[in-house]
């Protein structure tokens, strides 16, 4: 018999990790809008399309459970990380850059930190309940993190 409470649980991370990539994915499709260094733009393009494609593998989990996604259940996270991103978009406040890898930096971090919690959880489970792929790649946000350790002397941001 399955342990439910580690399905809830399992499913409160995914939902959770679906939420911060959904936030990701919004937010960076907004910076680019902005004047930023053509290659940060083109790995923020690979990062985003990545992004998606996780978020509908967590989205598709979410839906298999029967349970319903609330970004109710996550939303101090999600108001942490727009207090950060909004940083990054007030040129008056300098230190943009900063800002970006704060944010990817951290946001990088919850999806790490719920993915090692859902292998945990897993554990608990019936096979046929869990996702064959993990939820979340490690690698995404590594080429603009990356960059923007690289470039930490100049604007990326205009």
């Amino acid at each position: 018999m399955e342990n439910k409470s580690g399905r809830e649980n399992y499913i409160s991370f995914v939902n959770r990790s679906y939420y911060i990539a959904s936030l990701l994915i919004e937010r960076l499709e907004e910076l680019k809008i902005h004047h930023i260094k053509p290659e940060l733009e083109a790995l923020l393009d690979r990062a985003i399309f990545q992004l998606r494609a996780k978020a509908i593998l967590m989205r598709d989990v979410i839906v298999a459970s029967g349970e319903t996604d609330s970004a109710e259940a996550v939303e101090p996270v999600l108001n942490l990380l727009d207090s950060i991103f909004n940083r990054v978009l007030q040129p008056d406040l300098g230190l943009q850059h900063i800002h970006l890898y704060d944010y990817l930096n951290l946001s990088d971090c919850m999806m790490r930190e719920n993915e090692k919690i859902n292998e945990i959880l897993s554990h608990q489970l019936s096979p046929e309940f869990l996702a064959e792929t993990e939820l979340y790649d490690t690698n995404i946000l590594n080429g603009p993190l990356d960059f923007l350790k690289e470039n930490f002397q100049s604007a990326v941001i205009s």
